[in-house]
């Protein structure tokens, strides 16, 4: 029974476009989430597909999928559709810890093309002829 309700608290978080938060005391780490997850919704591609899933009365939702460690210094973070089966992701970026609070935070994201790597976000609209602001 407690897992079911787990699972249902989790499912709900994600279904209502919300973040989880771990089952602890507030710490530094959870505002570091918190601000990362508030710079990313201020991204272009994030504000379009949140427009986007408007339509269907749907939110885009953020998902910090990883944290970093010593073998890995980033932050990766899926942005997508939380759907009643599945986490649809849209977009895959990844950020390192030090750069998250820099005022021009755009230049030090990096996107998963998909195809091999991550490209720096700033590159990868230029080549695909989307707006940089």
């Amino acid at each position: 029974k407690i897992y079911c309700l787990t699972l249902f608290l989790i499912f709900n978080c994600f279904v209502k476009g919300e973040k989880l938060a771990p089952f602890s005391n507030h710490s530094q780490k959870d505002d570091i989430e918190n601000m990362l997850s508030d710079k990313v919704f201020t991204l272009i591609e994030v504000k379009q597909l949140d427009k986007e899933l408007k339509k269907y009365k749907a939110n885009a939702s953020v998902w910090i999928y990883s944290k970093p460690t010593k073998e890995d210094p980033y932050y990766t973070i899926y942005v997508g559709y939380n759907g009643p089966l599945r986490y649809e992701t849209r977009y895959n970026f990844r950020i390192k810890q030090n750069y998250i609070n820099k005022s021009n935070f755009q230049q030090y994201v990096e996107l998963w093309n998909w195809y091999d790597k991550y490209v720096p976000l700033l590159q990868w609209r230029k080549n695909n002829h989307k707006p940089v602001s």
